[in-house]
């Protein structure tokens, strides 16, 4: 349904292109002066960020050709902005790629194939006579695979243990251990597991550092703690950007524990929903945390719309969905966390009314469509009511803002003090859309968005009965 697909291109508004490099990169990293070099927080995030590189691209081919295609473009994407452009590898240091990166696929419809996982792991050059760090980047959600959406992100409903070596008594959610075990199983072109480089090189006690954004920081949560049971005497360090529970409170403690002192590190944007999930007072706060702000022009600062964002029925519905399915774990985020606040969503005058348009179409194309009648029967279950225009705006300028703090928020965060060069450059290795390039969603032919949203949204209304005490009071 295109002008689905054409509502979701608004929830990505802010994120970045990925480009593929078209040149033959190398394995050597070109020396980088030290002096220069950026904030490991930084850096990390760069490697997190990175690790959705092919997070844009659909596959419209058979499933070997594709694996190869995805496989060989985030190649292509990790060599170029780590190894062979020097206007990031002069910020983050010399690098070179030990093992992947090395690519999942997913189906999300007949024909087509997507990431649903990626993962790739780096030796950074720290000086003659100095132990290399290795670093792991892991990939996030993927808003094209509805298997990263149903299996890895929303199966949080179940806790499970882990390995047999992990402490008994610490469980994640089934989503992160089907991930865990996923990522575990990837093996590169040589038939070889990430484990078995590692175990080859751990021995020199360098440190082993894991980088992941979004379901890639829940991730990053569980593989650290997995690293560090295996590599006793080597530091592991957590970098969790945006990143979801993992698990429950006995995981979050027994986590920052095995890690030790300094060695876990989050930093959470303050109005980004993601983070907010799965512990309990913290998804109580999603009702209300965009109340009062409206979408603003960039030069004029008029509002993009008559309506501020507030909660409503159908906001509410879906929040209470939410908190049912985890209800069950003792979820926890493990501590300490590192916090800033991004700025409301501002967009120019021609996104003002592409949005716009967009919404008119969305609300005009109406009955019939699955995600109106799964809206309208969220609504009625939560008020007795048919959804109303209104309600209807502020659920997409909602979804929109909440697009904007997890992705583009961060991103002007952690790199605003880089220079242009440098911003344009990572942009350009990673997926979704520049800002003055979203709009080519509309065009882009992919239906994969409807594989997603559309069941996410029957799977709340199915859930929610007439009548449901709905949100957060």
């Amino acid at each position: 349904m295109r002008v689905l697909t054409i509502s979701l291109a608004f929830l990505l508004l802010a994120t970045f292109s990925c480009k593929q490099s078209s040149d033959s990169e190398t394995q050597e990293a070109e020396s980088s002066p030290t002096s220069s070099l950026m904030p490991d927080a930084e850096r990390h995030f760069l490697y997190a960020w990175l690790a959705d590189c092919v997070n844009d691209n659909l596959q419209t081919t058979d499933s070997l050709s594709a694996l190869q295609n995805l496989n060989g473009i985030a190649l292509n994407r990790i060599q170029a902005a780590t190894i062979r452009d020097a206007n990031i590898t002069n910020r983050i240091g010399k690098h070179t790629i030990i093992w992947g990166p090395v690519v999942a696929i997913h189906s999300p419809e007949s024909g087509a194939y997507t990431s649903k996982n990626m993962v790739y792991c780096l030796a950074k050059d720290n000086g003659a006579g100095k132990t290399p760090e290795y670093v792991i980047g892991i990939a996030g959600t993927n808003p094209l695979s509805a298997y990263d959406w149903f299996q890895e992100d929303l199966r949080v409903g179940t806790s499970v243990q882990g390995p047999s070596n992990w402490n008994p008594d610490a469980k994640i959610s089934l989503g992160t251990s089907i991930a865990l075990n996923e990522i575990k199983s990837l093996k590169n072109a040589k038939g070889q597991a990430l484990y078995t480089v590692l175990d080859a090189l751990a021995g020199s006690g360098a440190t082993i550092s894991v980088s992941g954004h979004s379901l890639g920081g829940a991730l990053t949560q569980a593989l650290s703690y997995d690293l560090k049971l295996r590599y006793k005497i080597n530091e592991v360090q957590a970098w969790v950007y945006a990143g979801p529970t993992a698990g429950d409170s006995t995981f979050a403690a027994t986590l920052t524990t095995t890690l030790g002192s300094g060695n876990y590190n989050a930093y959470n944007n303050t109005i980004d929903l993601v983070p907010h999930a799965w512990q309990k007072d913290k998804l109580n706060e999603l009702c209300t945390i965009y109340n009062g702000l409206k979408f603003k022009k960039w030069k004029v600062l008029s509002e993009c719309s008559t309506e501020t964002i507030e909660e409503v029925p159908t906001i509410d519905g879906v929040i209470q969905y939410l908190k049912d399915i985890s209800a069950q774990v003792n979820y926890a985020l493990p501590t300490p966390i590192s916090t800033f606040t991004g700025g409301e969503l501002k967009m120019d005058f021609e996104d003002c009314t592409k949005y716009n348009s967009a919404i008119d179409a969305l609300w005009k194309a109406g009955t019939g469509t699955e995600y109106y009648n799964s809206l309208n029967s969220i609504t009625k279950s939560c008020s007795g009511d048919k959804i109303l225009y209104n309600q209807f705006e502020k659920l997409f300028a909602y979804l929109t803002e909440m697009g904007y703090q997890h992705t583009t928020a961060y991103f002007d965060h952690f790199f605003k003090d880089e220079s242009s060069d440098f911003q344009t450059a990572v942009q350009g290795y990673v997926p979704g859309m520049a800002k003055d390039s979203w709009e080519n969603w509309f065009d882009s032919g992919s239906e994969a968005f409807d594989d997603a949203l559309d069941p996410f949204l029957l799977r709340v209304a199915n859930h929610l009965k007439p009548g449901s005490t709905c949100g957060c009071n």
